[in-house]
């Protein structure tokens, strides 16, 4: 395993409940990602 999974590994283990880790060069997901969180904002103030 090179040290680059371990890292990421770590972070995602290390993460709360309801945090998102989206690697720099994969915008798409992190598109789905903050579309999913305005989704659930939008629907909880309307």
């Amino acid at each position: 395993m090179t040290m680059y999974a371990l890292i990421e590994i770590g972070m995602i283990l290390s993460c709360a409940t309801g945090f998102t880790i989206v690697n720099i060069d994969n915008g798409f997901s992190a598109a789905v990602t903050a579309t999913l969180i305005n989704k659930k904002i939008e629907g909880k103030s309307g």
